[in-house]
Parts: structure tokens; sequence; C-alpha cells
């Protein structure tokens, strides 16, 4: 066992208080690449530890090793009749989906719910189907060889069955969409005679259980500098599929081409939103504040598109680039923004323009629980640190761990019986789970209670309407977390006067719940 020294740092903003915290060890693991942290889904009391090895021989793999944790001991855990793990595993609600080596099949899909065992043989015996998983829209797919090409299948999570999708004569390439019953794939294909690689963007459709298909969009592009050809990123809107079309190139002097497309419903596409050619290798798409938002990994502009039909500049970060976005289960968005010259990162919130409200060298969102949303912040050779960001009024807490070789990144974190807990890394030598012990102030459970404000954004001068199904005291406060004005809210609805409030977002704070507002 070793020392580990804690250092704690509280910023907390005028107003707000927050309760302390403590980091203690959990499990002292020896040396392993350790790289997920999980609960068991039919024993959620029970943690489970994923580690990454290299194994050689007879050919160079990747294989994933579980182990359990309790009481400060691992214990080996196994897949039945799924002798090595091969791909990163799903966790989902009542089980986990795997692929692995099996006994008779070879590499196949498995789903063990703690009792029973499903293998899924996809290609019937003819080798191994090396299935692939990944989840759109939370549906789970599986792109797996039937012995001739890859298909593509569907888990059903409910009936823990299997259902072969496609049934054509080239792999399918990814999954880029799911819409209703549709479902949007890409394959790809090199035409050597006519010198070129063809994208095809088809889509699935089930109609009493059976799928008719559509070609509705093709790409073609010339042999030469190596690209690599997506749509993905999915956003569905207004009764349309909002995917980027992204080729990318990685050779010097070639430059990507980056677009976001829509499909309607007659399968039409258009192109809504185009990039200038750049070196730029990534088109970012989202959805928050009922608005489509698209930007460049690691360039500095935020489009916004309300229409679906074209997008427009929202904001310009200047020497600032948009490296990733969050949007909080409150409804806010946080960007993380890299500064080349200083080489460090913030984290702003969107209130129109954006407001900084931290600053690190190496951050990651982790994830968000209860209120609050969890970054990391790598500190070179000094400190890592826990960023908890409590979203009703930005206010930060960082906890600072000395002596960390890196900080935890996403699926190596969750909270557990209450307790944010997660894989962290020090000085080059091992990996051990930590927890935090000790409530954010913003986790706590929201009342059951009816609260709203309107309207929004207001004039200045302009009352404002606050509805309430409780007696009780509120709050307005400024971005800053100052309060400026105290409400005694009655059952029913509430006019407020605002002739004293300038320009500008305020909150409106009432049983701990919280109304972003903007004053015109």
């Amino acid at each position: 066992m070793k020392s580990i020294f804690y250092i704690f740092a509280i910023l907390i903003t005028s107003g707000i208080y927050a309760q302390s915290n403590y980091v203690s060890n959990v499990m002292d693991n020896s040396y392993g690449e350790y790289v997920f942290l999980y609960e068991l889904p039919w024993d959620q009391s029970q943690l489970i530890q994923i580690k990454k090895e290299v194994v050689q021989s007879p050919s160079f793999q990747l294989i994933y090793k579980f182990e359990t944790i309790s009481n400060g001991t691992s214990t080996p855990f196994n897949i039945p009749f799924c002798a090595e793990v091969s791909t990163e595993p799903l966790f989902l609600d009542d089980g986990i989906l795997a692929t692995g080596t099996t006994p008779l099949n070879g590499v196949e899909c498995v789903f063990f719910d703690g009792i029973n065992v499903i293998e899924f043989d996809l290609n019937q015996g003819n080798g191994d189907s090396d299935p692939f998983l990944t989840v759109v829209d939370d549906r789970v797919f599986i792109i797996a060889n039937d012995g001739n090409v890859k298909q593509l299948y569907e888990y059903d999570q409910v009936a823990h069955t299997v259902t072969k999708i496609t049934n054509g004569l080239i792999d399918v390439k990814n999954v880029c969409a799911s819409f209703g019953n549709d479902v949007y794939y890409s394959v790809e294909y090199a035409n050597v005679s006519a010198m070129q690689f063809e994208y095809n963007l088809y889509k699935a459709s089930l109609n009493i259980g059976v799928y008719t298909y559509s070609n509705i969009h093709s790409v073609d592009i010339p042999f030469g500098p190596s690209r690599y050809f997506y749509w993905r990123n999915s956003v569905n809107k207004d009764g349309k599929v909002f995917l980027t079309q992204e080729s990318i190139s990685f050779t010097s002097g070639e430059l990507s081409d980056l677009k976001v497309i829509s499909i309607d419903q007659n399968d039409q596409v258009e192109t809504v939103h185009q990039v200038l050619p750049t070196e730029k290798d990534e088109l970012k798409l989202f959805e928050w504040d009922d608005a489509i938002w698209a930007y460049v990994y690691y360039q500095n502009e935020l489009y916004k598109s309300t229409d679906g039909l074209s997008f427009t500049l929202n904001v310009d970060s200047g020497l600032k680039l948009i490296t990733n976005h969050h949007v909080t289960e409150n409804n806010k968005l946080f960007l993380d923004l890299y500064i080349p010259v200083s080489d460090i990162h913030e984290i702003a919130a969107h209130y129109g323009i954006l407001q900084t409200i931290y600053t690190g060298d190496h951050l990651h969102f982790l994830l968000e629980d209860n209120g609050v949303v969890y970054f990391s912040d790598w500190i070179w050779y000094d400190s890592s640190s826990i960023v908890l960001i409590h979203t009703a009024f930005d206010v930060v807490e960082d906890i600072y761990i000395d002596q960390a070789d890196h900080s935890p990144v996403h699926n190596a974190s969750l909270v557990h019986n209450g307790e944010f807990t997660f894989l962290f890394s020090y000085a080059f030598a091992d990996i051990d789970v930590l927890k935090l012990t000790g409530s954010p102030s913003a986790g706590v459970n929201e009342l059951s209670i009816d609260f709203s404000a309107y309207p929004n954004p207001l004039s200045s001068g302009e009352s404002l309407f606050l509805r309430t199904d409780i007696d009780g005291v509120g709050e307005i406060l400024t971005a800053d977390g100052k309060v400026i004005k105290q409400l005694n809210l009655s059952h029913g609805t509430n006019v407020i006067e605002t002739s004293s409030l300038s320009r500008g977002v305020y909150f409106v704070s009432f049983m701990n719940h919280t109304h972003r507002i903007v004053v015109n």
C-alpha cells in the first residue's frame, strides 16, 4: 500500500456553499492496463474493473479481462463459454453483451445475465464472425461476417434475440442513424475499373416484419491520397435525419471536405452546412436549446440551425479552439476550449456569449450525476484534479490529488453507492480504484414539484410569471451566483416585477429547482 497525500482546494461562487470531499482507496491494484469500470447489471453493489492486455501468440490481438472488486480484493470474473473477450463489451440493463472466443463456433457474440449464457452464431459455423458492437439512439447493433461479407444485425434488449437486417453482397461499413423503424447504414466498394471508391448510404425500413432497402445517397472518391469517409453524428429533428458527411484527408496538402446533410421522409438529401476545405479531421453535430449545432474539432466557430435548412455563425471563440461539448441534464451547454498560445483549456458555459467557469491543463468530461458534472484535469508532473461543476449555478469545486500519472477518462468512472468512483494512475505505476466521499453541494435530490417561469426571454421591464404548486421562498440570482432579490411565492401564478433587472442572464431558484432566464 502506497502513501498518498491529498490537497484540497474549493472554489465557491458568492452565496453558494459546498460540502467538503475527500478521496479514499477502494482497490490497490498491482500494475495493469485497467481501462473500464462498471457495476454488474444483475448486482449493482458489485464493482467490476476491466483491463486490456496484449496477446502475441498465436497472433497479435487485444483482449479484455474482467475482475470483480470486494473489500479491497479483486477476483477474476469470466463469462461462461467465452474464453477471451476481444472487443469492448456493452453493459446493458440486465446483462453483458460481449464479443469473444467460444468453444465451438470461434469468435462470436455472447450475452450473459449472471445465470444464463446466450451465444449468437452469426455466421452459422463458417468460422469467426468477428462481431463489432455499436449503440445508436439506444439501439444495439452488430456488424458481423455471415460467412461471406459483413452484415448488419440488431440485438433486441428485451427478447435477447438477434435479427439480421441486411443480406447484401458488400461489407456494411458502419451504422449511421436510426429513425423510427428505419436504420441508415453505409457500404464501401472499391471500383477498380472506374479507379474510385464508391460510398453508398442505405436505408433499411421494417414493415410487417420484412426489411426493404433504399440507396438514398452516394459519394465517389477517386483513388489517390489516403482518405477516410464517414456518415455519422446523427441528430433526428422535425421529421428529418441530420448527419455529418466527412471526407477526411491525412495527406499533407490534401484538405478534408466536411458538411452536414439532411434526409427528409421522402429520402430527399440536402446539404445544409458546408465547411470550407480544412486540414481538420472531424465535424461535430448535436442538438441543444431546440436547435442543431455544429463545429469543427479544434476550430473556433460554433454554428446554429433553427430551421434545419441552413446554419449561421453563433459564436466565434477567437484564439480558443472548441475541442468538446456537453449538454447537461438541466439543459446547459458547456464547451471545452483549448488555447494554443498558453497550452491550457477552459470550460465555458454558453449564455449567448461564452462565460469561462474553469481553467485547467488537460480536461476530460467524465460523467454527470444528480446535478453535478464531473471533469478531470491533469497537471503534468504536479497533480491531477477532479473538477465538479454544479450545474445550477456553475459553482466549481476543484479537488486535487498529488503524484498522479494521469486523470480518469470516460468509462473509467461511475457513481457507485452514491459516491463518485474512478480508476486513477500514480507515477506511471499501478492503476487503482478510488472514490470521492462526501456529497457535492448540488448532489441532492430535487423535490417533486412543478415550477415554471415565463416568458423567457423577456424584455426589460416586462413582468415575469412564476408558477408553482407549493408555497415557499425563492431567489433571483446573477450569473455568478449573487442573490439580488428574495421571492415569497405561493401556490399558483406569481407576478414578479423586473424593472430593476438590467439586460443579461439571471437564475430563478425555488425549492432546489432553477430556471435560467434572459432579459433583453
